[in-house]
């Protein structure tokens, strides 16, 4: 029989408290865990994790639990699949890393996810494609139209990769088979961000016999749901089970609770947040609750209060040749160079501090104080749009 691993991209989100989660002192990868058979890993896109995180992840999961685990930006939106810049050493780095999730049995996929703006090349893909270890199973997720050729389809069933099913706004959900697991994301239908958003069960109807012809092709079926705004992935999740006729009496129990939750009059929702709120092990900086935003309250999701000291005390006459353009901005430094290019979603500079402090996505002290140069409008709508796309950002 084909075997359903269904559950949330994520489980870490307070938001979740009240319709998912009834406890707030107690583990919500214990909570989440006892419901779901599967969780789907966003945390190690930002940052490689740390091997006590992931042994806590093998140590503190049921035995049957299944992780997948998304692949670093470092790999994909940062150097773009590259063999040439360095990918495999940092894909070992990673494998490394979750090889107690693998040699514990609860490892079945690593999602490798693209960035939008990255273009289909048939020789670079291959590259990157060939270093991928056969003892780990991955799925691509494209997200630009270019790799809908079938040459990438080719490839993917060359190197036994899967194509990633997605239900999200740029591309079709279409059912594609090219190894014997299917890999689905459900994303949302949202606007800014697709996530923010509540399926309804005629919108989930639709995915039922998708499922079901995937299912008659492959021994697994993975599927996880990203529209983690209010508790609306683990509700979604829990309908669709039911609609296949896979849910557990326990999931069955939970969904009809949620149900009721809804029902009952909402309380004031909190404002929209960025997507740092939506991250495992986020630094504790980066997910207080949001006042009245300034530009430099949205600074805090992107630097600690050092760096933006260092940066506030710098003089605006140390930015030299600065230009502000519609979509770009660059300027000197001291010794260094700055640009934002926002039509291309990338920040380049080149400070001993930058190169620590872009993996994780953090600005140092010359970013800091180049945005507190920029008008307060300027300045927030452009600290807005990084946080809210975050994972399509490039710092180089």
């Amino acid at each position: 029989m084909t075997q359903f691993l269904f559950g949330c991209s994520g489980w870490s989100y307070d938001e979740w408290t009240g319709s998912f989660y009834l406890d707030k002192g107690k583990s919500k990868l214990s909570a989440y865990s006892s419901i779901f058979s599967t969780a789907e890993i966003n945390s190690t896109f930002y940052a490689y994790p740390k091997k006590e995180i992931v042994i806590g992840w093998l140590r503190y999961s049921p035995e049957n639990f299944i992780f997948c685990a998304k692949l670093p930006g470092q790999i994909t939106h940062d150097k773009e699949l590259l063999v040439s810049k360095g990918v495999e050493e940092d894909l070992n780095q990673f494998l490394q890393l979750m090889q107690p999730l693998a040699e514990g049995g609860k490892l079945g996929c690593l999602l490798v996810q693209l960035p939008p703006r990255l273009k289909f090349n048939s020789s670079k893909v291959e590259a990157f494609y060939a270093i991928l270890p056969s003892d780990f199973h991955f799925a691509i997720e494209f997200r630009n139209k270019t790799w809908l050729s079938s040459k990438s389809f080719e490839l993917l069933d060359k190197y036994k990769l899967a194509y990633t099913i997605v239900d999200e706004p740029h591309l079709p959900p279409d059912i594609e088979i090219t190894t014997n697991f299917a890999y689905f994301r459900w994303h949302g239908r949202g606007q800014k961000p697709w996530y923010n958003y509540h399926y309804s069960e005629d919108e989930l109807k639709e995915w039922v016999p998708r499922i079901q012809e995937a299912q008659e092709r492959v021994n697994v079926v993975y599927g996880y749901f990203n529209n983690h705004y209010h508790g609306y992935a683990p509700e979604n999740c829990l309908d669709i089970l039911d609609m296949l006729g896979v849910a557990t009496p326990l999931q069955k129990e939970t969904r009809e609770r949620i149900k009721q939750f809804r029902k009952t009059p909402p309380k004031p929702q909190p404002k929209a947040k960025t997507l740092f709120d939506f991250i495992e092990d986020a630094p504790k900086e980066a997910v207080k609750k949001k006042r009245k935003e300034t530009t430099e309250s949205l600074l805090r999701l992107f630097a600690d209060e050092g760096r933006i000291l260092n940066g506030r005390v710098m003089k605006n006459d140390e930015l030299k040749d600065l230009k502000i353009e519609k979509q770009r901005i660059s300027t000197n430094i001291r010794d260094y160079t700055i640009l934002i290019d926002e039509g291309k979603q990338r920040i380049h500079h080149n400070c001993g501090d930058w190169k620590l402090q872009k993996q994780s996505k953090k600005f140092c002290k010359h970013l800091v104080r180049l945005f507190l140069s920029l008008s307060k409008l300027r300045s927030k709508l452009l600290l807005k749009n990084i946080s809210e796309n975050l994972e399509d950002w490039t710092f180089e």
